[in-house]
């Protein structure tokens, strides 16, 4: 168990390197559409001040670690996102594979699916996503979670979203829009 963690512990420290170079090399230069190769890209790694959660007057911290590629209109979304909360009951990560990608300008949803459900604020919990609107170093989120039930066909949990307006105290995000 111990090597397990331990190796959970690595690859999940190499990915938050990873994307910190990736968001630091972002900054450095102009991002394009044409950079990479007219697609939809979501990148980075930030802590969200969640205000007045889970009760008023409470500030919760949550970290959304994305990395979320699709075609220029979503097509073929793909990715993951790995979410950190004190609210976690049985992991201090949790996984999404990422299903679907939402970019408009400087505004990106990536959502997916947790497989298993995991157990947040005492309930299971299946879908998620982040909504992040990309204002260089000063970038506002959110983000949804979506209890445990049967969806209506076709159900995309980048369908339902809400206005990013929490901020991100730590990290960057990077937005690219594939729109030609």
């Amino acid at each position: 168990m111990y090597r397990i963690a331990l190796a959970f512990a690595a690859l999940v420290a190499l990915v938050v390197a990873g994307i910190a170079q990736s968001a630091a090399g972002a900054e450095q230069s102009s991002v394009s559409a044409d950079q990479y190769g007219g697609k939809d890209r979501f990148v980075g790694s930030g802590k969200v001040a969640f205000t007045d959660f889970p009760s008023p007057g409470e500030t919760t911290v949550e970290k959304f670690i994305v990395i979320a590629h699709s075609g220029p209109g979503g097509e073929d979304a793909h990715g993951h996102i790995l979410f950190q909360s004190p609210f976690l009951e049985e992991k201090k990560v949790a996984k999404v594979n990422v299903t679907c990608l939402d970019v408009d300008g400087n505004v990106a949803t990536a959502g997916g699916e947790f497989s298993p459900p995991i157990r947040y604020l005492g309930l299971s919990i299946r879908h998620l996503n982040v909504t992040v609107r990309d204002n260089g170093s000063d970038d506002t989120a959110t983000g949804l979670a979506f209890i445990d039930r049967e969806r209506p066909p076709g159900f995309s949990p980048c369908d339902v979203t809400l206005p990013p307006d929490f901020d991100v105290v730590q990290g960057n995000y990077v937005v690219t829009d594939g729109t030609p």
